[in-house]
């Protein structure tokens, strides 16, 4: 096990992946839990590294509203203080990904995978967001079963309108940089399922180019003719999915479900009882609180821009039980952290934190913290 500590809390166990831009760790934190934590590696003033730091961030600010069984959740944001990395914390998902986890399985049993990912793209197309880059490495299966859809880096893009995502589940109107929509989704993940039951991808070429221009032109065979115990609506889903004019294809991925209960016989939910709390406004985004985080918000920037020690208040939030105040408090640490603000969260069970300039401190249970003399005393209040 590594000595070696992002931010001096999170111990690293090991490395998960790198990229160019930076690398994900497996990490414990204070309490002992253990999570995922990606971080933004060598940053510099630059403009790469400004449309990096802005598409982090972005990322962040796309996962942190998402709640869903099939989506890992976000935990926290920030920055270190010796090298300056920019980090954020994550569910850590124990899983194999989608094609190497299907490899012994039936095409029955492939398709119930394939519906649990259809339903996290219906809740994430709901949402407005786009993932941009499902592949096989992008959706993990747990060990009991249970889809997981990872790294959001494309789902903030800002410029649509240029090739992004990866080549062999890219869907046409990418390669000619028009602005996808939910279809661009559907069409990668109609690769990964065809992908899935031939243990092929056809449109593998022998390089980049090749590979496009499958794209662009390829229908793939019948998976029928290559293995005939798959069923033939099989065939019939993969090939609206997979039509080059996007037009042509279906738009939600609801609608693909209700083809496979009636071109299958099947009866799949369309939502399961989990999924559907997933769009109850409480487990998204904050509703109903939005002056009121305007107004705290703008207390914060004013801290920022004053001189240490110069600018302090106490703000008290006040409402009855189950009026948002701990979801607004969540919002206004992820606002802080986000814009370099420190942010301290009370927790008598971790060991002291050192204070930073300008630090906002957080308190969810004010009474739970007086009855604390000792630790009232060593935080000056």
């Amino acid at each position: 096990m590594s000595e070696e500590r992002i931010d001096g809390k999170y111990q690293i166990l090991k490395s998960l992946g790198a990229g160019m831009s930076g690398e994900v760790f497996l990490v414990e934190d204070p309490k002992g839990e253990t999570m995922a934590l990606k971080r933004l590696n060598g940053w510099q003033l630059g403009r790469d590294q400004e449309l990096a730091l802005e598409s982090f961030k972005d990322e962040f600010r796309v996962l942190k509203n998402l709640h869903h069984p099939s989506i890992a959740r976000i935990l926290d944001f920030g920055r270190e203080s010796e090298t300056g990395c920019y980090y954020f914390t994550s569910e850590f998902v124990d899983g194999t990904d989608f094609f190497s986890a299907t490899e012994q399985k039936t095409p029955e049993e492939c398709e119930e995978l394939f519906v649990q990912a259809l339903r996290a793209l219906e809740y994430l197309h709901a949402q407005g967001i786009l993932h941009l880059d499902i592949k096989a490495s992008n959706l993990l299966v747990t060990p009991n079963g249970t889809v997981k859809l990872i790294d959001f880096g494309l789902a903030s893009e800002r410029l649509r309108q240029k090739m992004v995502g990866t080549p062999t589940y890219m869907p046409p109107e990418i390669i000619y940089r028009e602005t996808p929509d939910n279809r661009a989704d559907l069409y990668s993940l109609g690769i990964l399922f065809y992908y899935t039951l031939a243990r092929d991808n056809p449109f593998k070429g022998k390089g980049i180019q090749d590979t496009l221009e499958r794209q662009k032109h390829l229908t793939p065979p019948l998976l029928i003719k290559g293995n005939p115990q798959i069923p033939k609506y099989f065939d019939a889903i993969l090939e609206r999915l997979l039509k080059k004019n996007r037009l042509q294809r279906y738009q939600q991925a609801a609608r693909v479900i209700r083809d496979i209960n009636l071109l299958g016989g099947k009866d799949y939910p369309i939502e399961t009882s989990d999924t559907l709390l997933s769009y109850l406004p409480e487990e998204g985004a904050l509703v109903g609180r939005q002056q009121e985080l305007g107004q705290v918000q703008r207390i914060c920037q004013k801290l920022q821009k004053s001189p240490p020690a110069s600018f302090r208040t106490t703000v008290w939030i006040r409402g009855r039980r189950g009026a948002g105040k701990s979801r607004l408090l969540q919002e206004l640490k992820y606002f802080c952290q986000l814009n370099d603000i420190a942010v301290l969260s009370f927790d008598p069970s971790l060991p002291p934190v050192p204070e930073k300039e300008p630090t906002v401190l957080l308190l969810d249970d004010v009474d739970r913290w007086l009855e604390l003399d000792t630790k009232r005393r060593q935080l000056q209040v």
